[in-house]
């Protein structure tokens, strides 16, 4: 009889004590995963801070206060993750473009995104971020990141957007 009771303690005990390392491993789990997600979203609000920067400075009343070509090649040279940055008009029609490896960009940097969502975001004068999608060339994780660029006459006047590389948070 003690020896039944010996084995049924001694597998209750195996048990609870399963159950707390379990509780452990998902607790650290958890964890780890808000640690990526902080690195994520730092990652990406830096690039918005350097788009928003960069609006500031060289779009005065919405308006480019040099070439808009000159303005997008000098934020692809500052921002080595940007691939791809572009100025979209009001109309969300891409006024100014430049590539890292311009004959690799696309005809439309907006192809991989919901332009309509992009547009409604930005027109209310709120930073766009795009969900995660894999480039079809280089095979490595993306995201749109764009900023409104507001006139202080009119109001909205335009997109500042750029494709962010994430392989460079690795």
């Amino acid at each position: 009889m003690s020896g039944f009771i010996l084995i049924v303690i001694s597998r209750l005990i195996i048990y609870f004590n399963y159950q707390s390392q379990q509780q452990a491993v998902q607790y650290k789990q958890a964890q780890v995963a808000q640690g990526a997600a902080s690195t994520v979203k730092s990652f990406v609000q830096d690039k918005v801070n350097a788009l928003s920067s960069t609006v500031q400075f060289n779009f005065l009343a919405g308006v480019p206060q040099t070439s808009p070509l000159s303005t997008l090649q000098k934020l692809l040279g500052l921002e080595p993750a940007f691939n791809e940055v572009a100025i979209l008009n009001a109309q969300g029609k891409i006024v100014g473009q430049a590539a890292r490896t311009p004959d690799l960009y696309s005809a439309d940097i907006t192809s991989e995104i919901n332009k309509a969502q992009l547009m409604t975001t930005v027109k209310q004068s709120k930073d766009f971020i795009s969900d995660v999608y894999i480039d079809k060339s280089s095979g490595e994780p993306e995201v749109i990141v764009a900023v409104p660029i507001n006139s202080f006459y009119s109001g909205y006047s335009g997109t500042l957007l750029a494709e962010t590389d994430l392989k460079f948070m690795w």
